[in-house]
């Protein structure tokens, strides 16, 4: 009878399929490298979004919007607000996806937010099955904390694509962090996190639920739990989810958009509700939306095709260099 490879004194051969989880810095830049390609494809869709929200165009179509913009700016002009979206979305994507990964870890720590039959996590980079409410959980924790942060950069997003609120040419010849300090200037600190609490409401349940339909997608995909998959895949989980979410809170994107923009009109939560409501009734809660869903489902869809790729390159070199010290230390 043959000899095991214990028996023999050497290490076993590495699990192929064994799940080699991933440092904090490929989750980061797997994050940056997502948000990066999402902006720069998606930039014009944002800018017509924000103008139908904030009513300056209330009365246009989708694409008339577009070409007024291309006739008085350019086609550079569909870029307008680039800039500060780059600064929000490079860290504000890696700071989510590698918080995403981490509560997912410790969250699933806990048996009343893991998935029965589930194993525990084994480290911080370890990705675990969870309950509906432990992704509802993770999701609107992960997405509303960084959101929170990067508030002062949403809001010189906002109001550079809007056109308002600022001085004519602060937001194209001035830097965005002369913008803030004009801003700073003008209304304290508490003026750079205005419109805090309508994207909170909208960030929180949109989050939750955009990983609650991401990860449901991914099953229906017979995508593997642990990462698996690829790009497509996540890109196809991604745009379907973000579709559904965002159909959801678009009335709250607006809400936020609107006070951001006239916050001498839209004073308060419950004022900005009856005027939105007396001006266009519930349809007009979704001014703008059919533009932020296509944006958020596109975006969606390239960045977690984006994200999934780049962390299934990453764990494909971990279980490598993996398997070559196991074969280094069964050889020695």
């Amino acid at each position: 009878m043959s000899n095991s490879p214990a028996e023999l004194g050497q290490q076993p051969p590495a699990d192929s399929n064994k799940k080699v989880p991933l440092s904090a810095t490929w989750h980061l830049a797997s994050g940056a490298v997502s948000g990066a390609a999402s902006v720069l494809a998606l930039q014009p869709l944002d800018l017509g979004k924000e103008q139908l929200q904030a009513g300056l165009k209330s009365k246009a179509k989708i694409w008339g919007t577009v070409k007024e913009v291309v006739r008085t700016d350019g086609a550079r002009g569909l870029w307008r607000g680039t800039t500060p979206t780059l600064y929000r979305n490079v860290p504000g994507v890696s700071m989510y996806f590698l918080t995403l990964s981490r509560l997912r870890s410790f969250v699933g720590q806990f048996p009343q937010f893991r998935a029965k039959g589930a194993p525990l996590p084994t480290d911080a980079g370890s990705k675990v099955k969870l309950t509906t409410a432990g992704d509802l959980l993770v999701g609107s924790t992960a997405r509303t904390g960084v959101g929170f942060i990067l508030m002062p950069f949403t809001l010189l997003k906002t109001l550079s694509e809007s056109s308002t609120s600022l001085p004519r040419g602060s937001s194209a010849s001035h830097s965005s962090l002369s913008a803030l300090r004009q801003l700073y200037t003008s209304g304290g600190i508490k003026s750079l996190w205005r419109g805090a609490v309508p994207t909170a409401l909208r960030d929180a349940p949109g989050a939750g639920l955009f990983i609650v339909f991401y990860e449901r997608g991914r099953r229906l995909l017979g995508i593997r739990g642990d990462g698996g998959g690829g790009a497509v895949g996540g890109g196809v989980a991604g745009a379907s989810a973000s579709l559904l979410s965002t159909l959801l809170t678009t009335p709250f994107d607006l809400i936020k958009t609107r006070r951001q923009i006239s916050p001498q009109t839209y004073t308060s939560l419950l004022s900005s509700v009856a005027i939105v409501y007396r001006s266009g009734g519930i349809r007009g809660f979704w001014e703008g939306g059919g533009l932020r869903v296509v944006r958020k489902a596109g975006s969606a869809g390239i960045g977690w095709a984006v994200y999934e790729g780049v962390v299934g390159l990453g764990e494909s070199r971990a279980k490598l260099r993996a398997t070559a010290t196991e074969g280094r230390s069964g050889g020695g």
